[in-house]
């Protein structure tokens, strides 16, 4: 789930804010497809203390509402909700074809704007927090086949890799699932490295992906780089966290196994 802050600012005032926060909390962090199934509900709460205007659509993570030709779309696109209401929304699978040997991944995007009246004068100013959660949804064809979480932790490769002097960890997946990280560590026998938060931090199906590290990796590692693990955390379908440890393989260069799949 990501969360964006649109700064509006204008001739009338509507809202001034101290601290920031999403207001909107929806029932789901993540929602799946199932094929052949075609529609779900969402339930949504606005836990603010003020009503708001809610723009819903789903896009590639752009968060842009004007995304040509998406295979999803959203009931009611546009909604008032109260201070504390509750309102449910649909997501509807238009029969768009997907591809069929992989998952795919959209956004849908919960749009929120404080809807307050105020009079407006000309020496007034407005100045406006809107506020943009992203949700993903999974599109699963029924022709993939199955496989748990914990099989996928054993199908994803790692390599650490030192590039131009920087060493960085890679995740190579060989699978049609995404593996949705929540973080990833470079375990050593007296120290551990993160990697860098972003904020995509999916694995993509038969791609592979760089995750380099929050911190500045010391170049002296030839002595424990035999006993060096990777231990990462990955969402479920449900949006439970799970951790998983996998030994990594180390290459010394920017090389990639000639059986490496490239993105």
């Amino acid at each position: 789930m990501r969360i964006n802050i649109c700064l509006v600012a204008g001739l009338a005032m509507m809202m001034l804010c101290s601290h920031v926060q999403a207001g909107i909390l929806a029932s789901k962090t993540r929602l799946l497809f199932q094929a052949p199934q075609t529609y779900q509900h969402l339930m949504l709460v606005n836990t603010n203390h003020y009503p708001i205007l809610l723009q819903t659509w789903v896009d590639q993570g752009a968060a842009d509402p004007e995304t040509p030709h998406m295979p999803f779309l959203v009931v009611p696109p546009l909604a008032k909700m109260s201070a504390n209401a509750i309102q449910s929304i649909r997501i509807i699978y238009n029969d768009q074809l997907l591809a069929q040997d992989r998952e795919s991944v959209f956004w849908l995007n919960l749009y929120e704007m404080p809807y307050v009246k105020t009079a407006m004068t000309e020496q007034s100013t407005w100045l406006s927090l809107a506020m943009n959660t992203q949700l993903k949804i999974f599109y699963r064809p029924k022709t993939l086949a199955k496989m748990t979480l914990s099989d996928l932790a054993q199908h994803l490769k790692f390599y650490l890799i030192q590039h131009q002097g920087q060493w960085l960890i890679r995740c190579d997946n060989r699978t049609a699932y995404h593996a949705s990280f929540l973080d990833l560590q470079l375990l050593l026998p007296s120290q551990r490295f993160a990697a860098q938060q972003v904020m995509d931090m999916m694995s993509y199906p038969f791609s592979q992906k760089d995750y380099l590290f929050s911190a500045k990796v010391t170049s002296k590692l030839s002595s424990v780089l035999s006993t060096a693990q990777v231990q990462f955390s990955l969402v479920d379908d449900q949006g439970q966290i799970h951790s998983f440890t996998r030994p990594i393989h180390v290459l010394l260069d920017e090389g990639v196994p000639d059986n490496a799949v490239q993105k």
